[in-house]
């Protein structure tokens, strides 16, 4: 039972540890050590969902310039759908065309 309870303790760790990488990531994205560009740009999309848009926009731009072409790539993809719900048609077409 010691056994089950010790594993229980280290998984409620591991989720902390997370938690507090992902509250990092959303909280100042450019500022955080995540080495893959994949995981910011899964948090633009959770910040998306939150409707955290401006927050979302600041990062999507900041993943333009990824060296992951594929990140960058839907980056310019996903702002360009921003500002077009915004109606920002002339930041839309610049942007889907960089």
């Amino acid at each position: 039972m010691a056994d089950v309870f010790e594993q229980n303790c280290l998984d409620v760790l591991s989720m902390v540890s997370f938690t507090m990488h992902l509250a990092e990531m959303l909280n100042d994205p450019r500022m955080t050590d995540c080495p893959e560009p994949q995981d910011l740009m899964a948090a633009s999309r959770l910040l998306i969902d939150r409707g955290r848009i401006s927050d979302a926009r600041c990062l999507l731009k900041f993943l333009i310039d990824s060296n992951n072409a594929t990140v960058a790539r839907e980056s310019r993809k996903t702002l360009s759908l921003i500002y077009k719900r915004a109606a920002l048609w002339d930041k839309a077409i610049e942007t889907s065309g960089r």
